[in-house]
């Protein structure tokens, strides 16, 4: 089935690949929004708390990314771009993409820190909810280092001077502190 599938995408115009590309997408999208709501009816009936805030997390950005990845190819092999703004397109495609996995990352904190504090006070526990931001905002901060890091690197900046200077920087730190 595949087979035949492939060749009759192939025998025909970029046009009519990027209307099956974007009818993938759609199929796709349904999918995932069938499976996630399934998933997440299951996880509600599980006893802990984490698993819920996992589907919780997933949900949108995982819808972003089919939509940005299948429009993002569609234009690609339709051939109506110019090859310099394809390029830049693959480009633009993979920065959004970090920046989708770093919107889950953030409401994943977000879910963990909430189950976290919920969870501890169900339990009859106590946590300090400032103890619990503050690590959930240390933890975000890292996300989006590390997400502009990687974003700099796509872009073609070299990064190992950089990483070599913060180095310094902090040996020059730590000899200053003595």
């Amino acid at each position: 089935m595949i087979e035949t599938l492939t060749t009759a995408i192939s025998g025909h115009g970029p046009m009519v690949k990027m209307v099956w590309i974007l009818l993938a997408v759609v199929i796709l999208d349904i999918a995932s929004r069938l499976l996630i709501r399934k998933m997440a009816a299951l996880t509600q009936k599980s006893k802990t708390a984490w698993d819920d805030a996992l589907i919780e997390s997933i949900g949108a950005p995982v819808h972003w990314l089919i939509w940005v990845v299948g429009l993002t190819v569609a234009l690609g092999v339709s051939g109506i771009l110019p090859e310099d703004i394809a390029g830049m397109l693959h480009v633009a495609r993979i920065l959004i993409v970090i920046a989708l996995f770093s919107w889950f990352l953030f409401r994943l904190i977000e879910s963990f820190g909430n189950n976290l504090v919920g969870t501890t006070t169900l339990s009859g526990g106590t946590i300090d909810r400032s103890l619990v931001d503050i690590a959930s905002k240390l933890i975000k901060l890292i996300v989006v280092v590390l997400a502009v890091l990687i974003s700099m690197q796509t872009l073609g900046f070299s990064l190992t001077g950089l990483l070599a200077f913060g180095g310094i920087g902090g040996l020059a730190k730590v000899f200053a502190a003595k």
